[in-house]
């Protein structure tokens, strides 16, 4: 298998994945070709060929890679620990994900319903609902919480609302003079928000 030059089969493969990333936020799926891919990671058609089927074999690639970064954040959080601190951990791990570029996944899953979800995503989402679960669980067991809360429609609140901060932010920033760009306004954001949705479980 090709690869380039100083760099193991593993190094190449995970450099066409980044490449496709990059390309595939700026672009989008349908409108990136192979050879943008090929360009960004300085490699040719041949070499990437040899390791993907296509653009859309890469996409696969993609999300199993967001999944392995939410996976892991995920699996980090200490279940024994205060219910509302375990749904703000989940909820900086989502809200991270979108502005590290993950977010635009999500919109090309809605834009092109012929993408396959690969198995990967879906453990890592069943994670992520199993830690909402047990906390609220744990938080309505003492009262901390309301009884009868639905886990899955707070986890999808939560992913509308981030979506919604994230897709938005470029209108509101006009609309009110705010900044929503710099590092001490994204972790504002980010906590305001959680905290708006944790108030919504009391």
């Amino acid at each position: 298998m090709s690869r380039v030059p100083g760099q193991s089969v593993a190094d190449t493969n995970d450099r066409l994945v980044w490449s496709a990333f990059r390309t595939f936020r700026k672009h989008g799926i349908s409108n990136t070709k192979v050879s943008d891919i090929c360009a960004d990671a300085r490699v040719s058609r041949k070499t990437l060929y040899e390791y993907y089927e296509n653009k859309y074999d890469l996409f696969h690639a993609v999300m199993c890679m967001e999944a392995k970064f939410y996976r892991e954040a995920l699996e980090k959080i200490d279940l024994e620990t205060d219910p509302e601190e375990i749904i703000r951990s989940v909820f900086y791990i989502v809200f991270d994900g979108f502005g590290s570029g993950f977010g635009f996944l999500m919109s090309e899953i809605s834009v092109n319903p012929s993408i396959k979800i690969p198995e990967e995503a879906r453990e890592a989402a069943r994670i992520c609902l199993d830690r909402v679960e047990h906390a609220i669980a744990a938080g309505s067991s003492t009262g901390q919480f309301r009884k009868n809360l639905d886990s899955q429609c707070y986890l999808a609140t939560m992913n509308i609302m981030i979506n919604g901060f994230y897709s938005s932010s470029g209108a509101v920033e006009q609309m009110f003079s705010l900044n929503l760009k710099d590092d001490f306004s994204l972790r504002f954001w980010r906590e305001h928000l959680a905290s708006v949705l944790i108030s919504s479980l009391h």
